[in-house]
């Protein structure tokens, strides 16, 4: 089970030792996919400065700590140039 699941587990409140149906484990996959849109999202917030980090973060229940980290991450991205495949 990758740490994402996880997270989302227990954010969800539910121990990772217990048994899910489908239907739970499915609704766990879509959160986490959906997991890569919020963080450009929320780093697109950080980067234009419209609000604090620390506002930014209590907008979209994440730690102040991971909004910074994914505005570097995006930033180090944008600088790099997107890399495309063969």
């Amino acid at each position: 089970m990758s740490n994402e699941v996880r997270d989302l587990i227990s954010f969800l409140g539910r121990s990772p030792g217990v048994k899910h149906d489908k239907g739970d484990l499915n609704e766990l996959r879509k959160k986490a996919q959906s997991q890569s849109g919020v963080q450009g999202r929320v780093a697109l917030k950080a980067i234009k400065a419209v609000k604090t980090v620390a506002q930014i973060a209590a907008d979209n229940h994440v730690h102040r700590l991971q909004v910074t980290q994914w505005k570097t991450q995006m930033l180090e991205w944008a600088l790099a140039g997107p890399q495309r495949g063969p």
